[in-house]
């Protein structure tokens, strides 16, 4: 049984981007399902921002980072919602979510 559990982890194994082994449950358009559900899950409940200067500034953001990428999605979807803390997070398949607790005025 150890000997069968051991070649599963074996042949579950992947190579990162950045060249580490590591191990894969699931497969990258599986992954990528996860971030597009959890996307537009995000976007029935939360209150989209509608500050164009707000979304501006996000949106430079955000491509300064996705311009520093070696490998990604080359199209990023990014959204501002309102919320009472400020914090930033990217999801599978090239969405990116900003939490803004401020509006620029």
């Amino acid at each position: 049984m150890v000997g069968t559990i051991c070649c599963l982890l074996l042949v579950g194994c992947d190579t990162s981007p950045t060249g580490r082994r590591q191990l894969t449950l699931l497969s990258e358009g599986q992954i990528d399902a996860i971030g597009e559900q959890s996307f537009a899950a995000i976007k029935r409940k939360g209150n989209i921002e509608t500050n164009p200067r707000l979304n501006a500034y996000v949106a430079c953001v955000a491509r300064a980072i996705v311009n520093e990428l070696s490998k990604g999605p080359s199209q990023w979807e990014v959204a501002v919602f309102r919320d009472p803390s400020a914090n930033a997070f990217a999801l599978p398949s090239g969405k990116m979510v900003a939490l803004s607790n401020k509006s620029l005025k």
